[in-house]
């Protein structure tokens, strides 16, 4: 892949392997002792289930057992689901257990035949779309997008969902307000306060990010061009007149701009990944060259504790800021600066790991637990370490929007 990749290969340390390994004994430790999990990918079981799932396919091990580990715990999942109440929503609900199982088996074709497993289940989100636009809730965790992003990878699959998602995304196109250059999609409280969210796991980001995939899959391609062009234009007139050289906001609230530290959920890293990948579909280098300038403006910031990291999470944590370097690294043909940028929280994730924090999320209650999923568990850390190793074997984080 390139001198730098094969270099990174040579430093890679046995650390990680060892951290590989320990979280996956975890995780099956913890479904051997556990009959209730939460039941999304990115705060529950089904993204533990897919590291497992992905350090089998990539690396070729434990095939027999990953098997046996996936189908019995999606029995359970299914199980917790026909006799329990759910939330509907994709960060710990059913969206986000139908986006895994659709993941899971588009990696995995001899698994699961997803079109009748889920059939039901793209009915009973379909209904709730129009809920959430009706109560314009843009939400990616708890609103439409996170119902749209389901929708987009189940259509992968099967195209007789395409009429019907291009038919909410159309309405939900409508219902943007004018910004700048583009749109914006503000929920009624933001309204209210004159706010507007620019991040990657409440905002505009992840409206932008969603456009970016509806492009790929051919979706909307002239709707979804106009309004990226529109988002890019617009972070090109902030960029110009913030008193911060090459930063974005995170959120403007009475046209003051208020900037957030190094995360994946917020700040500028998100939106650095937005302009790349929207300049690449617009064929507009200049979209490219101020997602990479406001990159290589972050990559200097340094210290965990200066940039409020208290975990080695993806979200909230230093493994996300890792993480999205190295996409970045990678976007920009194997950059030096982003991939030592990269390598640098990498190493600052070691840190965390191995001090008495571990693998735990520092929760809402200020309590440190090891969790589940995706955005503050143990799935999360295990594939961010695993796409290290291996950078280009796995698509695991279009969970989160990358």
């Amino acid at each position: 892949m390139g001198h730098f990749l094969y270099l990174m290969e040579l430093n890679y340390h046995e650390k990680h392997d060892f951290h590989i390994d320990q979280i996956r004994y975890l995780i099956k430790e913890r479904i051997e002792l556990t009959d209730v999990f939460g039941i999304s990918t990115l705060t529950g079981i089904i993204g533990d289930l897919i590291f497992i799932s992905e350090l089998d396919r990539i690396c070729g091990t434990n095939g027999a057992d990953t098997h046996d580990i996936l189908d019995r715990v999606i029995r359970q999942v299914v199980k917790q689901i026909e006799t329990e109440e759910q939330s509907s929503t994709f960060v710990d609900g059913l969206a986000g257990f139908g986006w895994g199982i659709s993941f899971l088996s588009q990696t995995r074709k001899e698994f699961i035949e997803e079109n009748s497993f889920l059939e039901s289940l793209d009915l009973f989100i379909s209904s709730h779309i129009e809920l959430k636009l009706k109560s314009r809730n843009y939400d990616y965790f708890y609103g439409v997008l996170g119902y749209f992003k389901y929708l987009l990878q189940r259509s992968k699959v099967n195209i007789e969902l395409r009429p019907k998602l291009e038919g909410f995304m159309k309405s939900f196109i409508t219902q943007g307000s004018d910004w700048l250059e583009g749109k914006v999609w503000q929920k009624p409280f933001e309204i209210n306060q004159k706010s507007i969210d620019l991040s990657m796991s409440h905002g505009q980001a992840s409206v932008m990010s969603l456009m970016c995939e509806s492009y790929r899959q051919g979706i909307l391609v002239d709707e979804t061009s106009k309004i990226l062009d529109g988002f890019c234009r617009s972070i090109k007139t902030l960029v110009e007149k913030s008193s911060r050289e090459n930063r974005v906001p995170d959120h403007i609230e009475n046209e003051e701009l208020f900037y957030a530290p190094l995360r994946w959920c917020h700040g500028d890293l998100g939106i650095a990944h937005v302009l790349m990948d929207s300049g690449v579909i617009l064929k507009n280098d200049l979209y490219i060259e101020i997602g990479y300038e406001v990159s290589q403006r972050l990559a200097q910031f340094k210290g965990a504790k200066e940039q409020e990291l208290v975990s080695a999470t993806i979200c909230h944590g230093t493994l996300g800021v890792a993480h999205m370097f190295l996409k970045l690294g990678m976007k920009m043909d194997n950059d030096v600066v982003l991939l030592n940028a990269s390598e640098y929280w990498f190493g600052e994730s070691l840190n965390i790991i191995q001090s008495t924090i571990g693998y735990k999320y520092y929760d809402d209650d200020a309590v440190y637990r090891e969790k589940e999923g995706i955005l503050f568990g143990l799935g999360g850390i295990g594939l961010a370490i695993l796409s290290r190793k291996y950078p280009l074997k796995s698509n695991w984080d279009q969970s989160i929007l990358l």
